[in-house]
């Protein structure tokens, strides 16, 4: 790649409340570009700042661009702003990470190799690693699998370490890490804006399965911390952000049978919170969502 040449990713790391410095994703990334200056031609790296303040970069050698976001707008903001930045630079893919996920010379090796076998009739629209937090948490079966799977008799399907290659079921990834076709966001309108947090990663794979493209799983596993282990460490704001959301991915993607399913599972999961959750809010809001009208959160309602 010569530096007349676009770079061939655009790399967003989304930060929150964390110095740059303190980031795992931009640690890791700078020390491959470091030891690696080639790729520093192949990344353009855009750190989003979700935080209330603005932080300062640490002294790296490699170029950034540093944008702050006191209002917050989630990461369907950063995301969005990265695609806007890829277009403009001639990117043909777009690196989404969260700040806290660990990148390897297997990964970017493995990233490289996948995109650059990809002919422009290809439908892979993503290619994604295997994050472990001392077990598999992505990718999995998407969540509709779930929801007609619930029941003890009915076998699941796992995303286990072993399945690498284009997947033949629907499957979800977490958003760190995954790479995208630029071209594919292009084509399902970029980033459904409904979702400013949570959930985003399932309606974007799922508006990319649905519109006819696959899903590449990468070999390379990654060490990535899952934010709240513990559910007590979660608080009841954050939970019922987490209900609306789901909420919604199942009433705009899902069919009828999907709407009675997705009632009785929040009836099996509110008991199973109960015993789990000490603030009893979090089960009780669940229990009733399963029971009422389903509440969506205020800002998506005439959103996509």
């Amino acid at each position: 790649m010569t530096a007349a040449q676009p770079p061939a990713i655009t790399a967003v790391i989304v930060l929150y409340q964390r110095p740059p410095a303190k980031s795992e994703a931009f640690a890791s990334l700078s020390d491959l570009i470091s030891c690696d200056p080639a790729l520093g031609a192949a990344f353009r790296i855009v750190l989003y700042d979700n935080s209330p303040f603005a932080q300062q970069l640490p002294n790296k050698s490699i170029p950034v661009e540093y944008v702050h976001d006191a209002a917050n707008g989630g990461l369907v903001a950063a995301y969005h702003y990265a695609l806007t930045q890829a277009l403009r630079t001639g990117s043909e893919w777009l690196l989404l990470l969260d700040q806290d996920t660990t990148l390897t010379a297997e990964y970017v090796a493995e990233m490289f190799k996948v995109i650059h076998t990809q002919s422009d009739g290809s439908t892979i629209a993503a290619a994604v690693p295997i994050l472990v937090d001392d077990r598999v948490v992505s990718p999995e079966a998407d969540f509709f699998y779930h929801l007609r799977h619930q029941f003890p008799f009915r076998r699941l399907f796992p995303v286990s370490r072993e399945a690498s290659g284009v997947q033949a079921y629907p499957v979800n990834a977490y958003n760190s890490g995954a790479v995208l076709k630029v071209s594919a966001l292009q084509k399902i309108g970029g980033f459904p804006s409904s979702f400013r947090l949570d959930y985003l990663d399932h309606a974007l794979f799922c508006e990319l399965q649905q519109h006819g493209y696959s899903i590449f799983v990468l070999p390379a596993v990654l060490q990535h911390k899952l934010a709240h282990r513990d559910l007590n460490q979660v608080s009841p704001a954050r939970h019922t952000s987490v209900l609306q959301s789901q909420s919604l991915f199942v009433f705009r993607y899902g069919n009828r049978l999907d709407h009675l399913l997705y009632r009785l599972w929040l009836l099996r999961q509110s008991r199973h919170y109960r015993k789990l959750c000490r603030d009893p809010r979090v089960w009780k809001e669940m229990f009733w969502q399963a029971l009422g009208k389903w509440a969506f959160p205020p800002e998506t309602q005439a959103g996509r």
